[in-house]
């Protein structure tokens, strides 16, 4: 039983590192690499004795390898992983690598997600204050008229302050003229020099 096993863990191994694995869920070495780990718990098990020293230690090494493609390691990317990874084919500790990239893995897709937050949010921040300049642009020219409108755009083209453009939109409502709204936008903007 054990002989056939350790033959499925070998057969399993061999698969992945061709890129031939059977599952198709698996999208990249790595991936096949867990699914073999974690779904066959047995290969850890199998792989323990002390028989098999030469195996486990073959493994790690190739789990190591598709790690540091996948991680970029070897470009020093986290160097304390990294270490901690060499500790741990060094011993033949396929399981604990296992963990350790699993959850080196959750936090970088941790920072990805924020970052992708992050930058979308700014997205959405800059279009929301373009759409804003355009609007104030379009009210000054419909009720001062498109010069005022369009010298007001021009006026508002760099201004970022969520604020200011408030102020600029109730300047808009209480002045009697184009020119005393363009004198009051120029006053509101000059606020941030």
């Amino acid at each position: 039983m054990r002989q056939r096993t350790l033959r499925s863990v070998q057969s399993g191994i061999r698969r992945c590192a061709e890129g031939t694995s059977t599952d198709a869920g698996a999208t990249s070495i790595h991936d096949a690499a867990y699914k073999l780990l974690y779904s066959h718990r047995h290969v850890v098990a199998v792989l323990a004795g002390p028989e098999h020293a030469e195996l486990r230690t073959a493994f790690a090494q190739w789990l190591r390898r598709s790690w540091d493609e996948d991680y970029d390691l070897e470009a020093g990317a986290d160097e304390a992983l990294r270490g901690e990874l060499d500790r741990l084919v060094a011993a033949g500790e396929v399981e604990a690598m296992g963990s350790l990239t699993a959850e080196r893995w959750k936090e970088r897709q941790r920072q990805k997600e924020a970052q992708i937050r992050a930058r979308a949010m700014a997205e959405g921040r800059a279009e929301g204050l373009e759409f804003e300049r355009r609007l104030l642009g379009s009210q000054a020219a419909r009720r001062f008229g498109t010069g005022t409108g369009e010298r007001l755009s021009a006026l508002l083209a760099g201004e970022s302050e969520p604020e200011r453009l408030a102020a600029v939109g109730y300047a808009i409502i209480d002045c009697g003229t184009g020119a005393e709204l363009l004198a009051a936008a120029q006053r509101i903007v000059g606020m941030a020099n």
